[in-house]
């Protein structure tokens, strides 16, 4: 039971990190004076897009483990975003 308590944790420090990529997106992209120097579109990469992609649906997918799909979380084929990487 310690054996698997530890592992848990580890996997979930692991996947939480993934949000620390997030972070640098938060405040920049959602306010005019949040880039002194420009605006998003010119601050940032599409590799950088796509990690932060990468690292919501990771973050998702590890919420989605703990909790089950309720009512409001059903989805169709047609409700999921387009693949990353397209």
């Amino acid at each position: 039971m310690a054996n698997r308590g530890r592992d848990w944790f580890r996997q979930a420090e692991y996947d939480l990190q993934k949000a620390t990529i997030l972070d640098k997106f938060y405040i920049p992209t959602r306010y005019p004076n949040g880039l002194p120097d420009g605006i998003p579109h010119d601050s940032y990469t599409k590799d950088e897009a796509l990690s932060a992609l990468r690292a919501t649906k990771a973050i998702i997918e590890w919420c989605r483990s703990f909790f089950p799909a309720g009512p409001a979380d059903r989805r169709t084929p047609d409700s999921e975003s387009a693949e990353i990487g397209d």
